[in-house]
């Protein structure tokens, strides 16, 4: 429970009050943050000041001071609010050397300012703060006095949106941010728990949409690939409340409450790299559902963030909370802890309180997503051999040793215990599954991996595929690594291993998926050997799937004539494909294969043909209303016939035309067409490409075209 014993009084705080949220694109670091010459223990928790920056920093608890961590770690009083303990004992630009005899200097001020709060609370109340008075002071102690609130418990204390403002790479294209979405799909769900007729089409593709991620890695910003870091900006925790409503549907609702648990499981335990954010908004309303599931791990984790409940709670019993964000109100993001002191208590039927008497009865299709092997990746517990390599560490462990962040080397790895990498290689979190597969990779532990790939668990096998492949989803970055395996590393046992996986009708999609990646930079024969269980997943009704057959096919470009025997193939996947994610990706991939021939030979022609057909067909859906659904298909649009342009410039005349022809012009939206017009380069800085530039680099018998014209300049027909 959320409690702290004080004559059987539950401590509260300001009411919850809804929290617009926007998204952050959070970045997990490789090392811990802050310089290492300053900090004299190791790292734990990634809100840790930097030495090397300005943070402002808020309330110091109850005592009314509200402080701010200038360079050097220099905790400094910036205001003393009226009426409180510290009111008239200490100043404006005293700087805070320690409190009640432990002092600041090398450790996270954060964490020894709260720590000594907590005791207080519990005891006496007294705090002896070691001061610096302005800037030639001597030092001196100031003691004051805080409310005692008591001991916490035995048990410890429990506590689609669519936007069009941000590039193409942040919001999908089409303007899909998964933050605010979160709460749109909840909102359905209950409505449905509640009897609202709501539309059914909407709501199960929403729900399926959201259900994939479960298992598979941290839900994204937008509809990009499941993240392989740790951070989720809180919509782990939110997906696990869609699937807490979801599990309360009639029949078998198995796949929503394993849903819920991985997802519960996922916020818990992301707190390594939680910093100032609105991370804790839904992870304080997700992580008691690991009540339930295990309250140890619970109870162990609530213990570790004590001293953050007690600094940020205010002399006037409001929260606060430095927010990382312009969108969000300290105040506001404040109310998120009074929130993980209230969930547990199960009043509501989102924390756990029993169906209303006047909720109705509602189904939920029993299977979403995958095949049945793919509901092992659900589990919320780890491999049956995850103890034989030792016992369970704290997750700031892995967090810190293995490389879930985006950059790492050998060098970040070498030297780490095989076991360690063995045990963590079947923990319960897909992402420090990941991370421990790639440190066997980078430490060349080839055996290992190949005993991975034929593990009974798709979970390993997957793992063993993601080291291999050096898995790292991130925004518009291929899933396939610059770490990943070179062809000529693939050992005949990883060979056999992958083609069985192809082969199997039964295996996860998700095994499946990681197999199709390891093709992209593997042998060619093993490829070619490969092509008939390639190709029925390029049309596959997920867009994960049909980008991996692509990558997959793409490895061929090693051997010439068959890469251009499927070049057709290739081109015709990213002009049906409608996500723009897989479509940009696809185009990218193209362009880097155009290198490779020059224009006027045969792969040279496809690709350019390839271009101007996805141009040419790329689907553009009708605005609803206010809303510009057209965007991501004029955005794909755009991007086909800038690759075009870029890869031969002299085809934008006919490009032109063949646009105007065709009536894509007056599909798109100005901005669009601008970008078409004339559009700055993202491969070279200063420079612009698009119809404008490209024209008038044409000499002037080429500017007067009465029809379609090839890149070279003859008449042809783009169709």
């Amino acid at each position: 429970m959320n409690t702290r014993k004080n004559n059987g009084n539950v401590r509260g705080a300001a009411p919850w009050r809804s929290v617009s949220l926007a998204c952050v694109m959070a970045l997990v670091p490789a090392v811990a943050p802050g310089a290492p010459e300053y900090y004299t223990e190791p790292p734990l928790y990634g809100m840790r000041p930097n030495p090397n920056a300005e943070t402002e920093m808020g309330p110091i608890g109850a005592t009314g001071i509200e402080a701010r961590i200038y360079p050097g770690v220099k905790v400094t009083v910036e205001n003393i609010q009226p009426n409180t303990p510290a009111y008239g004992k200490l100043s404006k630009g005293d700087v805070v050397l320690g409190i009640n005899g432990a002092m600041l200097e090398g450790k996270n001020p954060l964490v020894v300012l709260g720590t000594a709060l907590t005791q207080a609370e519990a005891t006496d109340g007294m705090l002896a703060f070691d001061i610096k008075p302005g800037k030639d002071g001597a030092p001196k102690q100031v003691t004051i006095t805080i409310p005692v609130l008591g001991a916490y418990s035995k048990n410890n204390i429990g506590w689609g949106h669519w936007d069009y403002g941000f590039s193409p790479s942040y919001e999908a294209g089409g303007g899909m941010i998964h933050s605010a979405g979160n709460q749109v799909l909840l909102t359905l769900v209950m409505c449905k728990a509640c009897g609202v007729n709501v539309d059914e089409k909407t709501l199960l593709g929403a729900l399926k949409h959201w259900y994939r991620f479960a298992g598979h890695g941290t839900i994204p910003v937008a509809d990009n690939r499941p993240w392989h870091v740790f951070r989720s900006g809180g919509r782990d925790g939110a997906t696990a409340a869609v699937m807490h409503v979801a599990s309360g549907a009639k029949g078998n609702a198995t796949i929503y409450k394993r849903a819920n648990e991985y997802f519960s499981m996922t916020a818990l335990t992301s707190w390594p790299s939680r910093e100032y954010n609105w991370e804790v908004i839904w992870d304080s309303l997700a992580s008691p559902y690991m009540l339930e599931y295990n309250p140890d791990m619970y109870y162990q984790t609530q213990q570790r963030f004590r001293w953050s409940y007690d600094l940020y709670r205010q002399a006037s019993g409001a929260f606060w909370f430095q927010p990382g964000h312009e969108s969000l109100n300290a105040t506001d993001a404040g109310i998120s802890l009074a929130l993980a002191f209230t969930a547990p208590l199960k009043t509501l039927h989102l924390t756990g309180a029993p169906r209303s008497k006047y909720a109705k009865d509602f189904t939920l299709p029993e299977h979403l997503w995958g095949t049945e092997a793919d509901l092992a990746f659900l589990s919320a517990k780890p491999n049956k051999d995850f103890y034989k390599y030792g016992k369970e560490d704290e997750i700031q462990v892995p967090f810190w040793q293995l490389p879930v962040g985006l950059q790492y080397g050998p060098q970040n790895v070498k030297g780490l215990p095989l076991d360690m990498m063995l045990k963590n290689v079947r923990h319960a979190r897909y992402e420090v599954r990941t991370a421990a597969a790639k440190a066997l990779c980078l430490n060349q532990r080839f055996s290992e991996l190949e005993e991975l790939l034929r593990d009974p668990d798709p979970r390993l096998r997957r793992a063993a595929l993601d080291g291999i492949n050096d898995y790292h989803s991130w925004f518009l970055e291929p899933a396939v690594g610059r770490q990943a395996l070179k062809a000529g590393e693939y050992t005949p046992a990883m060979n056999e291993a992958i083609t069985e996986i192809l082969r199997d009708p039964k295996e996860a999609w998700y095994v499946t998926d990681g197999a199709l990646q390891a093709l992209h930079h593997a042998p060619v024969e093993l490829i070619k050997k490969n092509i008939p269980h390639i190709l029925p997943w390029a049309t596959h009704e997920d867009w994960w799937l049909r980008e991996s057959a692509f990558m997959a096919l793409m490895g061929l470009q090693e051997d010439e004539a068959l890469f251009t025997k499927y070049l057709p193939t290739l081109t015709g996947i990213m002009a049906k494909e409608y996500n723009y994610n897989p479509h940009f990706q696809m185009i990218q991939q193209l362009r880097m294969a155009s290198k490779k021939w020059k224009n006027d030979s045969p792969v040279g022609k496809l690709i350019i043909a390839g271009f101007a057909r996805a141009t040419k067909e790329s689907k553009v859906l009708p605005d609803v209303g206010a809303l510009p659904r057209s965007r991501e298909g004029a955005t794909n649009m755009v991007e086909s016939a800038l690759a075009l342009i870029r890869q031969a410039p002299e085809s934008a005349a006919g490009l032109a035309e063949l646009l105007a022809a065709g009536g894509q012009l007056g599909v798109m939206d100005t901005t669009s067409l601008m970008k078409i017009v004339k559009n700055q380069d993202g491969d070279v800085s200063d420079r612009f490409v698009g119809l404008y530039p490209a024209l008038a680099t044409l000499p002037p018998e080429q500017k007067k075209i009465p029809s379609r014209t090839t890149p070279t300049g003859g008449m042809a027909n783009f169709s």
